[in-house]
């Protein structure tokens, strides 16, 4: 009778059931180990052997939701996700986010593949919308899409909801929104949201370079600019990071508060608005603080930094003519009539400015 009661017996049976569940679920099959933990269940059972099934429900619900976000199936890996939230009395929020954290993911992978990822980002990024609202990660990287396509319009307005619905959790909408309309000749609207990304980081010598560069286009406060200027092409802002550019997108942003980060810190970033060379980038700061220093009436510290970069980069016509003012103010004319000269040659229309000081 005994040797009967352990082959045939309702307990025996259910614990061999359960321990070939745990089995199947140990080598991934979730299938199996949720068919059989939902047979078992019974209101009928000891309370030790409900909490058991349903924590074997749970762990089957959650390892399929892996499966699922491994075959990129989201929608599946959500529904499985919010059942194992439901199974164990943990929160819906935490399941929903770590679906959206996996998409998120993934369509940081696709952009850093370059313009051939764009495609997939905005379809990925439909579908997290679909998922989650608001998901203002998702919203940035679908307007850096934009801008990659020429659509202006259409980055604009993303960036500007990514903003709306960021508001201090994240440094990336306020800044590439400015860079943005600093990029289109809006650089005084620019500032506005520059200034907000300020505010959530004052020390990304990022915002610190768009701020100073916005401010010598729109003509704006040339003090303020030069301070920024200064600051961003110090010995520790984006200098530091010449010997390895890849790590400023890392540690010039902040942790915990940047899109950007997250990405580089896992994949190569290049920037769709201001590059990948960071030389370039350095060098557009120090002809802007050029141009501050000439505003201010420092001619010979914007002489000097004229030279510098007409050392390093084409004679522009822009570049010329500000080493030729400058030399001009200095009273250097000799000096300053060769630059002047060459510039006027390249200007399209002709500049009256230049002009009259090759005049003189």
């Amino acid at each position: 009778l005994a040797g009967l009661w352990l082959l045939l017996g309702p307990g025996p049976v259910r614990t061999r059931a359960f321990n070939r569940a745990r089995r199947a679920l140990d080598q991934g099959n979730w299938q199996v180990a949720l068919t059989t933990g939902t047979s078992l269940q019974n209101t009928r059972l000891p309370p030790l052997w409900q909490e058991k099934l349903r924590n074997l429900n749970g762990e089957a619900r959650q390892t399929a939701t892996d499966a699922a976000l491994k075959d990129k199936q989201y929608e599946a890996a959500l529904e499985h996700s919010l059942k194992a939230a439901s199974v164990l009395g943990s929160p819906e929020s935490d399941a929903r986010a770590r679906v959206v954290d996996a998409m998120l993911a993934e369509a940081r992978r696709q952009f850093a593949g370059g313009v051939g990822g764009t495609d997939a980002v905005l379809e990925l990024t439909a579908r997290i919308e679909t998922l989650q609202t608001p998901c203002p990660e998702a919203l940035f990287w679908r307007a850096l899409c934009h801008y990659r396509r020429g659509e202006i319009d259409q980055a604009l307005a993303a960036l500007t909801t990514a903003f709306e619905q960021a508001g201090k959790q994240a440094i990336d909408p306020a800044f590439y929104l400015g860079a943005v309309l600093h990029h289109v000749g809006r650089s005084q609207e620019a500032l506005r949201y520059l200034g907000e990304a300020n505010r959530i980081d004052a020390g990304c010598p990022f915002v610190t370079w768009q701020m100073g560069v916005a401010l010598v286009a729109a003509n704006g406060d040339s003090g303020l600019a030069l301070r920024a200027l200064q600051r961003a092409l110090g010995p520790r802002g984006l200098p530091l990071w010449s010997p390895a550019p890849q790590r400023a997108w890392v540690e010039a942003f902040p942790e915990g508060r940047s899109y950007v980060r997250r990405l580089a810190s896992k994949h190569p970033f290049i920037c769709p608005v201001l590059g990948g060379d960071l030389d370039a980038i350095l060098r557009e700061g120090q002809f802007a603080l050029a141009q501050a220093h000439y505003r201010q009436g420092a001619f010979q510290e914007a002489a000097d930094l004229f030279h510098k970069l007409l050392q390093e980069t084409a004679p522009t016509p822009a570049l010329l003519r500000g080493l030729g003012l400058s030399l001009a103010r200095l009273q250097r004319y000799d000096q300053a009539y060769k630059h002047l000269r060459a510039a006027l040659e390249q200007e399209q229309p002709k500049d009256p400015f230049t002009a009259a000081y090759l005049a003189l």
